[in-house]
């Protein structure tokens, strides 16, 4: 069994994670990928750095966490169905399902200002950029990887603001600043990798 401490540990930054997962992967059943998404995110409100590798093959998705807040150290895994809004939570040796996650309102509230064209690494972008309860909240979005907004998972675009009429690419990086600059959140795609994934790794 997973430890009562742990599993309100892993719930209390679900939510928040999941921005992450959204900003960094897509359902890809639509497009037939099959492969390794890896990101960095970062939370300054916990002092939180994680690395996500995330898993995909036919509808199934496995995500990876390796995160620090502070001096706490986490690892544990979510596994999900493309078109659910449940997770499967393992950590500790155990595992369970965990649904009724609800979004933050500080994505989901934000209001699109414009659109400009830019590069980020290697690839043509995007740059959307929404406030937020007086933060800004920017999105790099590419039609250079394959894969769409559409094609996310309904549970990663709840936590996500509305991108109907805005765009329809993939979600490379996220930041989030207050009024003053300072950086509350990000997330960001470091590799993309179409490769063979075994079944296994699904396995609940």
């Amino acid at each position: 069994m997973m430890k009562k401490s742990m599993k309100m540990n892993v719930m209390n930054k679900l939510s928040a994670m999941l921005v992450g997962i959204c900003i960094s992967v897509a359902v890809f059943a639509q497009s037939g990928f099959e492969g390794v998404i890896t990101y960095n995110t970062t939370n300054a409100s916990i002092k939180e750095k994680a690395t996500v590798t995330w898993y995909h093959k036919n509808g199934n998705n496995l995500m990876e966490f390796d995160s620090k807040a502070g001096d706490e150290i986490m690892k544990y895994e979510m596994i999900m169905d493309s078109n659910s809004e449940t997770v499967y939570l393992k950590a500790n040796g155990g595992g369970q399902e965990i649904s009724g996650i609800q979004p933050e309102e500080i994505y989901t509230a934000a209001t699109f200002v414009r659109k400009m064209q830019t590069k980020e690494g290697d690839y043509e972008c995007e740059m959307l950029m929404f406030k937020s309860n007086g933060n800004d909240l920017t999105y790099w979005f590419t039609n250079d990887v394959g894969l769409s907004y559409k094609a996310l998972p309904k549970l990663m675009r709840n936590n996500m603001p509305n991108m109907a009429g805005i765009s329809d690419g993939f979600p490379l990086k996220m930041e989030l600043r207050d009024m003053n600059g300072k950086l509350l959140r990000s997330q960001e795609v470091i590799s993309v990798e179409k490769k063979p994934v075994d079944d296994s790794k699904f396995k609940k």
